[in-house]
């Protein structure tokens, strides 16, 4: 395997010691395996730089082109500015402060600085743009919409946290690169929660009306190969570190890519025919669209007016704020990459604990299983049992009966699903064999 060196920058320092002052060149080279791949990367380097940097203008077009910005969420827009100043402070420091610079190389001497000037651009380009999303809300119709509390609350808790360590800073118990990286955290820590308000904003409304799908389109595009970029060059390099070596970069693309998939299903599957936008002052009009909209089919199955429940909806959250949360500690190398891989299967095994468990009690209220497939159940039932089994003839064909609990997560699915199917068929088949007959909605004379 051919192998290219590549110098990558070099750098000449001043120096200061008892013989006087003199310079130190440093030349930093990267060792890659493919010289199409690296060109290849640059490439996607700057396709998510463009992507990105161009994803906040469908948002502005759409508020102009509606005079409206209602449907774009206040507590993200608050949200989203504090987090770019942030990231903005931390590019230009590492960019432009040559104390920054050199404090960086003290602590990492074979280290390349993680910021660029395309880095630069972007945060200073985004923050400038959120600045004309504030003026619009300004000017143009917002339905009464304000910054939450909560919101209001959490901007408090970052500043109050960048005031604090300013002091500490200047009493010198950290180091001002430390505080420096402290900005970075804050970008990163509203990163994780910056879309939440906008995703149920969207859930409330029951409409994405008012949110660019351009801008989610293109955030989507531009997470998805910056994570592409830093898998490629930790490949080519031979170097996986550099999948972790900018946390605030990592997590801006995996947790837009993850939000942006969440927004694109609200647009083009939940949330496929809002109800029409209607601005003030076309009230008559508007009571015209919703007689003949009652009377229009939805292509929408019927489904009762039931949501997933607050109860839920905690335990997800829960369970992906734990993987989240994993995934930082093994970062930081406090648990192996294995455990954290593991800890995916005890996810999977705690929810297979739970997740019948809404079934069987919708089943017993309703007092039927009309709506539950039995054939489902009964394969279900029939996946089970044959997964036990064969993990009993292989444990006896072995002489290893430690096979069948090696797999706790394909043990725990096997056993539990067969337990809730022999429930579900009793329900149907001897508790609820005569339920009341479904009537949809409309039927009744």
């Amino acid at each position: 395997n051919l192998f290219t060196s590549w110098a990558l920058r070099m750098r000449t320092t001043e120096r200061t010691g008892s013989h006087g002052t003199g310079f130190d060149t440093r030349i930093r080279f990267a060792v890659v395996s493919s010289n199409a791949l690296y060109i290849v990367n640059q490439v996607i380097g700057w396709v998510y730089f463009v992507a990105w940097s161009i994803s906040f203008y469908p948002q502005a077009w759409e508020n102009w082109r509606r005079k409206s910005v209602i449907g774009l969420n206040f507590d993200y827009l608050s949200l989203n500015i504090t987090g770019f100043i942030c990231y903005s402070i931390f590019n230009i420091g590492l960019f432009w402060v040559p104390y920054f610079k050199e404090e960086f190389l003290k602590q990492n001497p074979n280290g390349v600085d993680p910021v660029d000037a395309n880095d630069v651009f972007f945060s200073l380009h985004a923050l400038l743009l959120c600045l004309v999303y504030v003026c619009q809300a300004a000017v143009y119709e917002r339905g009464g919409q304000t910054v939450s509390r909560i919101s209001c609350v959490l901007l408090a808790i970052s500043w109050t946290f960048a005031l604090v360590s300013l002091f500490v800073a200047v009493a010198k118990v950290i180091t001002w690169l430390d505080y420096l990286y402290y900005f970075s955290y804050i970008k990163l820590g509203i990163t994780l929660i910056k879309y939440i308000p906008q995703a149920h904003m969207n859930y409330r409304r029951k409409s994405t009306v008012g949110w660019s799908v351009g801008n989610v389109m293109l955030d989507f595009i531009g997470g998805s190969f910056s994570i592409l970029q830093m898998i490629l060059q930790s490949y080519n390099n031979n170097q996986w570190g550099f999948i972790f070596g900018d946390p605030t970069k990592f997590g801006l693309g995996l947790l837009s890519v993850l939000f942006d998939i969440l927004f694109l299903v609200q647009h083009y599957c939940f949330y496929r025919h809002p109800r029409q936008y209607e601005p003030f002052g076309k009230i008559a009009a508007s009571v015209h669209v919703r007689q003949i909209s009652l009377l229009t089919p939805t292509n929408q199955y019927q489904r009762g007016g039931q949501t997933v429940s607050r109860i839920s909806c905690v335990l997800l959250a829960i369970s992906w704020t734990f993987a989240l949360v994993s995934l930082f500690v093994a970062v930081a190398k406090v648990i192996t990459w294995l455990d954290y891989l593991y800890y995916f299967s005890y996810i999977k095994l705690g929810i297979t604990l739970i997740k019948y468990i809404p079934q069987a009690h919708m089943n017993y209220r309703r007092k039927s299983t009309v709506g539950w497939s039995v054939g489902n159940v009964m394969l279900d039932f029939i996946g089970g049992s044959f997964s036990i089994l064969q993990m009993i003839l292989q444990s006896y064909n072995n002489n290893q009966w430690g096979f069948i609990f090696g797999d706790p997560t394909k043990f725990g699915l096997g056993l539990l699903s067969v337990l809730f199917d022999i429930l579900f068929l009793v329900q149907h088949y001897c508790f609820y064999r005569h339920p009341r007959q479904y009537e949809p909605v409309g039927d009744h004379e």
